[in-house]
């Protein structure tokens, strides 16, 4: 749907009101800084960029773009190559950075919890202090594991063939959250992602974004052996 410009100045209001107005942008300078990445792939200028700091902020866009069927794209670490953070024309941009908590390292079930804002750098260094470490794949050291494993990337010859994702938090384009695996169930934890559960974390693996905003997984981690 093409808004008119005074439904893009409503939409702004709306997302300021939501979610406080230091988080949305619309001036040209920002729109134009997140319209392309270093792939070929052709410049889409958005409309809207928002930087959401929990759920609740990512519900509350989630729900207004709904409403306006505006068209959106999540990134989170944005050292994407291949142009899949690059929005539609006129869409919206959900730029996960902020949300950067690393929220439990279980070193008994070995999973940790992190949101999409969290870099491999911090991640690894996070996990070296408990004598553990997570599946390095061949991205930089901004990147986000989250983003990284539910793309399925090649990694490399060592690794290329672990799957990390444990379990996922999920809002879904109308605002539900909904959440995979055993993590679904009170105080059990992100313990499984199978059975005797359903594996409702495959549904959003190699998604890219297109079903739902993942704020939160349950990532597998290793310990470092002497």
């Amino acid at each position: 749907k093409n808004l008119s410009e005074n439904e893009k100045r409503v939409v702004c209001q709306k997302l300021k009101d939501a979610i406080g107005a230091e988080k949305v942008k619309d001036d040209e300078l920002v729109l134009i800084t997140y319209s392309s990445d270093i792939s070929p792939v052709s410049a889409r200028r958005p409309s809207f960029v928002v930087f959401p700091e929990n759920r609740d902020n990512v519900v509350a866009i989630l729900r207004t773009a709904n409403e306006y069927k505006i068209p959106v794209t999540v990134m989170s670490g944005g050292v994407n190559v291949v142009g899949a953070c690059i929005p539609e024309e006129d869409g919206m941009v959900i730029d996960l950075h902020r949300m950067d908590r690393i929220i439990e390292i279980n070193t008994d079930s070995g999973y940790a919890v992190i949101e999409p804002g969290v870099n491999f750098d911090r991640f690894s260094a996070a996990l070296r202090e408990k004598g553990f470490r997570c599946a390095i794949p061949t991205a930089p050291g901004g990147a986000s594991p989250l983003a990284n494993y539910i793309s399925r990337p090649s990694g490399s010859l060592a690794n290329r063939h672990l799957d990390c994702i444990q379990d996922l938090e999920v809002v879904l384009p109308d605002g539900t959250i909904i959440n995979t695996g055993s993590s679904q169930f009170p105080n059990v934890g992100s313990q499984l992602r199978y059975g005797p559960f359903p594996d409702l974390a495959g549904l959003f693996c190699c998604a890219y974004g297109t079903l739902g905003v993942i704020t939160k997984a349950a990532l597998k981690i290793y310990p470092i052996n002497e």
